[in-house]
């Protein structure tokens, strides 16, 4: 039972004054105590009854008036009903009166009286506990709040700006607090004021006219609006009569800097600021005042009408005195800058070659001026004196400074300049929710953030800021840095370009170059290798802020490791020359992917591919067997010439399958059409097993009509493929249905295999183009663990194939009936398979992909079926032992994964050696030792991961007891290279994000100059909160205690007395 519904009157209505129960209680209990008086005291029967029951009644009611009384001071929890409690006491005190008049015969009266006592109140005791009450205490506790500083100290924070405007020089020493600079009026606030009056303003106009016209009927629920719109009015008569001050005193004033061209101009000014605070702005008060009070509709639609146009005149008249105010703060500041001793003026020049995060130091700590030009001590000082201050800095990482050092003016400690894991990034999400963990929401004021605003950490800081927001916590922050002359820096903002090429290949790389703070001129982007430049363009800088993209390519002469640097020359002025270089090492291979193509007949499938891989794709080697090619009856037999890897690039053509296994396993990737099973023979399927469970290579099995797959039903290449299916002796010539449509699953969607292009969207569009297919082979179902990446749709499909609307979420049964019929008519299926890959295809058109588009797609989709196939592939090495890594670039501290595979001279995997691993730096320095672990002994597999490396080329040798025959043990290559900083690149502020910040959560974005702004939003210092304390009384030792005292005062006086 909950507090709230105790509260029970047993005796009395609920309107009954406080003090009446307890009144009543008072009598009913000396009305109690007379009659247990033995001078009333019947001698019959029946009068003895009556007076049990009367006496129990009154008790009784007495106790539910104690009942009702206690309840003004507590709350009674009790489960039970409360008549029951208060009746099990009033019978209990009658036994306790009873006990007495039987044992006041053999008991001293005095003795006998406190028994009565000691027993009555046991029995009131145990009565007050079956009512649970409990103690409920509202107390006020005082909450002292605090304001987070968070200080960002990043790399882009520690550029300075560079040459700025006079007036941008003047603004941020006013902020650093350099003497002699201060304004003698602040026409940029009265500038804004303005603006926001005229706002509001039209505001408050476009939400009246749509009242002017409206029916009679609706007008009367719309005086709301009216109201609401006269406080708009008075708000901005009071702002309009406040800068009609300022600007008078302004144009009286004898200030040196306020010269005649100023008080000419602000003249017209205070005359037209004058007239809208007198006249227009009371005016247009006034007719809305009428319109709110009218009752007549024809009246309040022409009383608002006549508001309106008052309220447009004083709109259009505030629109040139923003205007002209504006371009009093222009004349100010140079009149104010022309003014300043030499001195003085060489420190505001200063201010802008400062460091931003100094500056943000300065800002914070500075002494500012109040509106009556009174020092009012630093924005710091201020804080400090009425909240709490915990003050952070923060890169990648946030850290807590101190607050002292920081008053005193001394920037804290940031990171070093060589510690470039942590200043290369800014992670305001992992800064905020470190103010989050540190200080409890109830004492969070809000958060001050000096910044550029740029945030480039894993985790954008959406959820963190709506917590914020929902705990009316805001987010101020002051923003250094100048949007519209951001600092002069050419920068390589991105660079895409493979890891790793064949040797003969061209190496190009796409490269995104910066520019900011200037134009107008021409840079040039080199590609150098071995000190000399191979490649060269050059960029036209239009705009101060811009990005492009060139393209510097190189053919390297050999293979091996070629460092290229990309380069920007250093232009005059720039204030960062660290982004004007990238490492980038390419791995350069002769070792290209080995494939065998295999089919019966000449089919287009069959043409298509082996046109692709015999000329178009320079990274494959092709052999190709056909095993009944087309001839005439005059054309000989060829010779009978295996394929084998070992034959020239240029004889791709073989008559015959490899000789012997060790042929078929040096091959990486195997495709095999629609071959007649006899033809392959069950040693050759045992082989192909070996090819892609030990080898680790590809098998990508594609259907036919005559024999693939159905004919090997129960042969060794049944258990390597991921379907099932049925035996047909005879040739599949009619599909399932008469026409399908090609679509992706979800996860084919996501796989690699069926990429078609860098943009999703993109490689989904290519696929839904396909026309429609008649012909696929039937399946029963998916072997478990492989992957559905696309299957055969009805042209009608059922309704659980079709889309879900935006915002229908299909349910369980929907999306399990899809997944069984997406595996039940699979069309591509992938898997692993021990060391290797399995891919099937149930369609034999991939050629379809040339529709409208050339080979540009169907070269893409094989290319991506080899690349996924030949993932683990080890580059270095022949024979018995392989090496390699899974990347050939690295960036630092990224781990490097070492592999090796070790196999007999017939390729069988050798298990259980010991192997180990040297990473050599490129002049053959040992920087680490490793011994690899046995990842697989199926595969002979060895591999182990090196971790913080720094950036530079480096070399692999291996050293093993595993008798490889004489294979020569092999060296790989890697490169670690830095990756491209967005820290570093974009060096202009970026106040989208801040302003979404202060949006959400109540703050504010300002610039420097306006930092004492943000005091304003950070409310009171300390809250008084009210919390509601409950104590159990029933449930307290205290009562516990009182209950055993009395019973053993009771027991102690009837052993003293001699009663039982």
């Amino acid at each position: 039972m909950t507090p709230d519904n105790t509260k029970l009157r047993l005796l009395l209505p609920d309107t009954t004054p406080g003090a009446v129960p307890l009144v009543l209680a008072v009598v009913l209990t000396a009305l109690w105590v007379w009659l247990h008086r033995d001078r009333f005291r019947p001698f019959t029967r029946p009068g003895i009854l009556a007076a049990v029951i009367l006496r129990a009644t009154v008790g009784f009611a007495a106790l539910s008036a104690w009942v009702e009384t206690v309840q003004h001071i507590v709350v009674l929890a009790t489960p039970l009903p409360l008549p029951l409690p208060c009746l099990l006491g009033a019978a209990g005190l009658e036994l306790v009166h009873w006990l007495y008049s039987v044992e006041l015969q053999s008991v001293p009266t005095r003795a006998g009286r406190i028994l009565v006592g000691l027993r009555a109140a046991l029995v009131l005791l145990l009565a007050l506990m079956l009512c649970q009450p409990i103690l409920i205490r509202s107390v006020e506790r005082k909450i002292d709040r605090h304001v987070a500083v968070l200080l960002d100290d990043s790399a882009s924070m520690r550029v300075s700006d560079g040459k700025l405007p006079a007036r941008d020089c003047l603004r941020l020493a006013e902020a650093a607090g350099v003497a002699d600079v201060t304004r003698p009026v602040a026409f940029d606030r009265l500038t804004d004021d303005i603006r926001d009056a005229r706002q509001q303003l039209q505001s408050v106009s476009d939400s009246l006219a749509p009242l002017a016209g409206a029916a009679p009927e609706t007008l009367a629920g719309q005086m709301n609006q009216v109201k609401t719109a006269a406080a708009v009015v008075d708000r901005v008569l009071e702002t309009v009569r406040r800068v009609r001050t300022a600007t008078g005193a302004a144009q009286s004033a004898k200030a040196p800097e306020i010269n005649d061209a100023l008080h000419r101009r602000l003249a017209p000014m205070v005359k037209t600021l004058q007239e809208e605070a007198d006249s227009r702005l009371p005016e247009a008060r006034k007719h809305l005042d009428t319109a709110a009070a009218a009752k007549d509709a024809g009246q309040i639609a022409a009383t608002l009408r006549q508001a309106l146009d008052a309220l447009a005149q004083t709109v259009t008249a505030l629109q040139p005195v923003e205007a002209d105010l504006a371009a009093c703060d222009a004349e100010l500041d140079q009149a104010l800058y022309a003014a300043l001793p030499a001195e003085t003026r060489q420190a505001v020049d200063g201010i802008a070659a400062a460091p931003r995060f100094d500056l943000a130091v300065k800002t914070l700590t500075a002494d500012h001026r109040d509106a009556a030009g009174s020092r009012a001590g630093s924005l710091l000082q201020r804080l400090t004196d009425d909240y709490g201050v915990r003050a952070y800095t923060f890169a990648a990482t946030p850290a807590e400074t101190s607050v002292d050092k920081l008053a005193r003016g001394s920037a804290p400690d940031a990171a070093a300049e060589s510690d470039t894991a942590r200043n290369s990034s800014t992670d305001l999400t992992a800064a905020l929710q470190k103010v989050m963990n540190d200080i409890p929401s109830d004492q969070l004021a809000g958060v001050l953030l000096l910044s550029d605003g740029r945030h480039n950490g894993r985790t954008a800081p959406d959820e963190i800021v709506r917590r914020l927001g929902k705990l009316k916590v805001p987010v101020c922050t002051v923003l250094f840095g100048n949007a519209s002359h951001p600092p002069l820096d050419a920068a390589i903002a991105n660079v895409d370009a493979p890891d790793l090429i064949y040797e003969g290949d061209r190496f190009a790389a796409h490269v995104d170059v910066k520019v900011e703070g200037v134009a107008g001129i021409e840079i040039p982007v080199q590609l150098i290798s071995d000190g000399k430049i191979v490649d060269s363009q050059t960029v036209k800088v239009d705009s101060e802020v811009g990005r492009q993209q060139v393209v510097l390519a190189d053919t390297p002469g050999t293979s091996g490791f070629h460092e290229y640097k990309i380069v920007i020359p250093p232009q005059p002025g720039e204030v960062s020359v660290t982004n004007n270089e990238y490492r980038l090492p390419v791995a350069v291979t002769r070792d290209k992917t080995q494939v065998l193509l295999i089919d019966r007949r000449p089919r287009w499938e069959f043409r298509y591919l082996k046109n692709l891989f015999a000329g178009r794709d320079s990274s494959v080697r092709l052999q190709y067997v056909l095993l009944h090619p087309d001839r005439t009856d005059d054309q000989p037999v060829p010779p009978a010439v295996g394929a084998s890897v070992s034959r020239s690039a240029e004889a791709c053509e073989a008559t015959a399958l490899p000789v012997g296994a060790e042929e078929w396993l040096k091959f990486d990737v195997i495709i095999l059409g629609d071959v007649d099973p006899k033809e392959l023979g069950t040693g050759t399927q045992e082989t192909l097993t070996r090819f892609v469970s030990e080898r680790g290579g590809m098998l990508v099995a594609i259907a036919g009509t005559a024999f693939m797959p159905h004919a090997y039903a129960g042969m060794p290449l049944t258990d390597l493929l991921p379907v099932t299916f049925n035996r047909v002796s005879r040739p599949l010539t009619g599909g399932p249905e008469d026409s399908y449509r090609f679509v992706l699953t979800q996860e084919g969607g996501e796989h690699v295999v069926m990429q078609l292009s860098g943009n999703a969207e993109e490689s989904q569009r290519v696929w839904n183009a396909l026309p429609a297919m008649y012909w696929r082979h039937p399946i029963l179902d998916t072997k478990p663990g492989a992957s559905v990446l696309a299957y055969a749709c009805p042209v009608d499909p059922p309704a659980f194939l079709k889309s879900a609307g935006d915002n229908e979420v299909p349910s369980e049964g929907t999306l399990n009936n899809r997944r069984r019929f997406e595996r039940a008519n699979a069309l591509v299926v992938a898997q692993h398979y021990a060391a290797g890959r399995i891919l099937f295809s149930a369609v034999d058109q991939s050629w379809r992909l040339r529709y409208r588009s050339g080979d540009t797609y169907h070269h893409r989709f094989w290319g991506q079926i080899l690349r996924w196939g030949t993932a683990d592939k080890l580059l270095y090495g022949s024979g018995g032992v392989r090496i390699g890594t899974d990347k050939a670039r690295y960036q630092p501290r990224e781990p490097v994964r070492v592999r090796v595979r070790l196999a007999t001279p017939d390729c069988r995997p050798i298990a259980g050696a010991n192997v180990t691993a040297i990473i050599l730096t490129g002049d053959r320095q040992p920087v680490a030792r490793r011994k690899l672990a046995g990842a697989s002994a199926a595969t002979g597999l060895y591999e182990t991961t090196v971790p913080d490396l720094a950036e530079g080329t480096y070399k692999v040798e291996i050293e093993t007891d595993a008798n490889t025959g004489n294979a020569p043990l092999p060296t790989a290559g890697f490169a670690v290279a830095r990756d491209l900083s967005a820290e570093t690149t974009w060096l202009a502020p970026d106040r989208e994000l801040p302003g979404r910040i202060a949006t959400a959560t109540g703050g504010v974005i300002v610039a420097p100059p306006r930092i004492d702004d943000v005091l304003s939003k950070f409310g009171p210092p300390s809250l008084v909160q009210n919390e509601r304390r409950q104590y159990d009384l029933w449930n307290s030792w205290l009562l516990l205690l009182a209950i055993a005292g009395v019973a053993i005062a009771e027991w102690a006086l009837r052993k003293k007395v001699s009663l039982p």
